[in-house]
């Protein structure tokens, strides 16, 4: 635990108020070293410091992070230091040792907590002071995310009653760094089993992925929740409840600024195969297809399968990455400069928080989706899955596109009555775990290169499926490319 306090902490337990926090402190020689050599290379969300500020201005900052992390930590206060926003007085569960910054003169070496979590907090809040709380603990040794060690206090809880009795509203603050652009596994590891996941790594993971990426993380941060105005929206509720709401909530709201980074959760060909071919909507479709053509469900089974190998995208992280790094070196010979809105792209970032986006450019040439991959790539945007033609499929282009998010499905459905039906199965579960789309509805080019006639079969497609998830919202997002 890091909370700052006067040398008379010591009697608090005693005492019937607590002082205020002192001031903040200072980073001996060391650390001032290590912010400057590591920490200066982050890069910050856009609108990160401005949301802070103005919650600042309105009431108390609580900064949340997911996992216990004495390095988040370290980065969060130089990046608040740096920007001049609201400093940190407390911490929960980082831990004491000789090492702690908040510690003074003998106080550095006693390994026992100055001051219970609790009233810590609540002195912290009380006197107007931010303070980061961490929401989980970080999985046991060889646990991955499976099993974690429970909290001795809820001080989510805390932050709630301490709200109760103020008249200043409390806001929190998700914060989250991205360390690494590889998505979680639906299916952990070996490493995962052993270091932890990647989005809540071990101490092991977590420093080497630190090292590995330092010159390119990124610290994202939610939309502020008002706990003032959650109370007054929900009087009938304990606060146990509550807390367990805003917990919740605040995961989420992370869990989505990690997503919209590294894309949802990674799966495997084979298990995106086999839950594919058991949706009800499908079954229903291969069972009509086997009683049509008068063949086993297993032989349409298979034949759906084997059109699913040919359809669904396989994107690698490294592949993107090698990509990229091709990528800016072909743009500087092809191009004088490549001119972003990068207004259009904060408005994609706040469409993919609400729900699945479906990016619609316009097509010139097979530099379009290049350069708009790369463009969301660079800028820390997951790369989206491109639909393309068939054509495109052969070797070695189709498995180097397919690496990097393409699709590839037929000019015209005709013919095959199963066909239209997986790859509706394919789009609905893509839209259901909101990745990214991006099709061409332009119909492609005249021998003089003329653009033709759009074709709409892709689109309404889409909106059907998106029609029936009425619970999702689907945006689309058309987007010029000009040479």
């Amino acid at each position: 635990m890091y909370s700052q306090a006067t040398e008379t902490r010591q009697e608090i337990p005693c005492a019937p108020s607590l002082p205020p926090p002192a001031d903040p402190y200072e980073p001996i020689a060391p650390l001032g070293w290590l912010y400057q050599r590591f920490f200066n290379h982050i890069q910050v969300d856009s609108r990160w410091h401005q949301s802070v500020r103005d919650a600042a201005q309105q009431g108390t900052v609580v900064y949340v992070m997911r996992s216990i992390s004495f390095l988040d930590f370290l980065c969060l206060d130089y990046l608040i230091k740096r920007h001049e926003l609201p400093l940190l007085r407390f911490a929960n569960d980082l831990g004491l040792s000789i090492l702690e910054p908040f510690g003074k003169g003998e106080r550095r070496l006693r390994l026992r907590r100055q001051v219970p979590e609790d009233q810590a907090l609540e002195a912290t809040l009380k006197a107007g002071h931010s303070a980061l709380l961490f929401l989980q603990r970080p999985p046991q040794l060889g646990q991955g995310s499976r099993k974690r060690k429970s909290w001795s206090v809820d001080l989510t809880q805390v932050l709630i009653s301490v709200q109760r009795q103020s008249p200043r509203p409390i806001f929190i603050v998700p914060q989250i760094f991205v360390w690494s652009k590889l998505p979680e596994r639906a299916q952990p590891s070996l490493v995962d089993l052993l270091l932890g996941p990647s989005k809540s790594p071990g101490k092991l993971r977590e420093l080497f992925q630190f090292l590995s990426n330092y010159r390119d993380a990124r610290l994202h941060s939610g939309e502020a929740f008002n706990v003032q105005a959650f109370l007054a929206q929900h009087p009938q509720h304990s606060d146990a409840r509550l807390s367990a709401r805003v917990r919740f909530a605040m995961l989420r709201r992370m869990e989505r600024e990690r997503q919209l980074v590294v894309g949802p959760t990674a799966k495997s060909t084979s298990r995106l195969h086999d839950e594919l071919l058991r949706s009800p909507r499908l079954r229903q479709h291969m069972q009509q297809e086997a009683q049509t053509s008068k063949r086993s469900l297993t032989e349409v089974n298979a034949e759906a399968r084997h059109t699913l190998r040919k359809l669904c995208a396989a994107p690698s992280p490294v592949a993107l990455n090698l990509s990229h790094q091709a990528l800016q070196w072909l743009w500087k010979k092809l191009y004088e400069d490549v001119h972003v809105d990068l207004n259009g792209l904060e408005r994609i970032r706040a469409a993919a928080r609400e729900g699945a986006v479906v990016l619609v450019p316009s097509h010139r040439s097979h530099m379009d989706y290049l350069v708009l991959s790369d463009l969301l790539y660079k800028h820390s945007i997951a790369t989206p899955l491109i639909a393309a033609g068939e054509n495109l499929n052969f070797w070695p282009v189709g498995p180097l596109l397919r690496r990097n998010g393409a699709f590839f499905i037929r000019r015209t459905f005709r013919g095959n009555r199963l066909y239209p039906a997986v790859v509706d199965a394919y789009i609905r579960k893509l839209l259901t775990e909101e990745f990214i789309l991006e099709f061409f509805i332009e119909g492609g080019r005249s021998r003089t290169g003329k653009t033709l006639p759009p074709k709409f079969g892709l689109l309404s497609m889409i909106v059907d499926a998106a029609l029936l998830m009425p619970n999702r919202k689907v945006f689309f997002v058309p987007i010029a490319v000009s040479y």
